[in-house]
């Protein structure tokens, strides 16, 4: 990943003269409001010398977490801007219900279907290290609109359910997302923003028993706070 962001930068400097007035350093912090999708395990197994399909999906819903991070901003032109950054970011999901359901292979019928609420206070929540790439737009001399891609690596993973805390370990780690957003500047250097990150990566974890391991996509919207130097 960094090698990736060196050839970018690379790329820069030899298309654009980088003028100290064109950059701009700056930090921020911000609340999350997280989930994630397509939460499933599947598994075969033999019942009374019968092969069955067993799958569990997961209903989820938000969690909030927080971010915080550093950047540099590029300004390209009077109108477009590239920036680069790192932060931390804390989120995940809510879990509400499972559906289990065991299918007959050979007949495709539905044996059993059973459909379990979770205690409140279930989750799953990520610790992430995330190196976002935003291209910007000045809309007007204060608010940008602006696009980007978000290489995530998942540091550790906390789950409770019913009660119980597990850390399970993930199988893959790298998060790649788009996102999008806006940004409103004030001139004493402070801004507000708001960005939506849409996970492309199917994350994965490692599983206990003989299920498959579970896998998910994240969803972030982010509303933020901070300051340009």
């Amino acid at each position: 990943m960094n090698k990736i962001f060196t050839l970018i930068a690379v790329a820069l400097v030899g298309y654009t003269p980088i003028k100290a007035q064109n950059v701009k350093l700056g930090v921020r912090t911000g609340a999350n409001i997280s989930t994630l999708t397509n939460y499933n395990t599947s598994s075969i197994r033999f019942h009374n010398l019968k092969e069955v399909l067993e799958t569990d999906e997961v209903t989820t819903g938000f969690k909030i977490g927080g971010a915080i991070g550093f950047f540099a901003e590029y300004h390209l032109s009077e109108k477009i801007a590239i920036e680069g950054g790192l932060a931390y970011s804390y989120h995940g999901a809510s879990l509400k219900k499972n559906k289990y359901t065991s299918i007959d292979k050979t007949t495709g019928v539905i044996t059993n279907e059973e459909n379990v609420n979770f205690d409140k206070g279930s989750h799953i929540a990520f610790n992430q290290l995330n190196l976002p790439t935003w291209i910007k737009y000045n809309l007007t001399s204060a608010l940008q609109a602006k696009v980007g891609v978000t290489l995530g690596y998942l540091l550790s993973i906390k789950t409770k359910i019913d009660k119980e805390s597990h850390n399970p370990k993930p199988i893959n780690r790298l998060d790649v997302g788009l996102g999008i957003g806006g940004e409103y500047n004030f001139s004493s250097g402070l801004f507000i923003d708001t960005n939506f990150t849409l996970g492309l990566t199917e994350l994965k974890v490692e599983n206990s028993n003989d299920y498959t391991s579970p896998s998910f996509e994240s969803r972030v919207f982010q509303i933020g706070v901070g300051y340009k130097f």
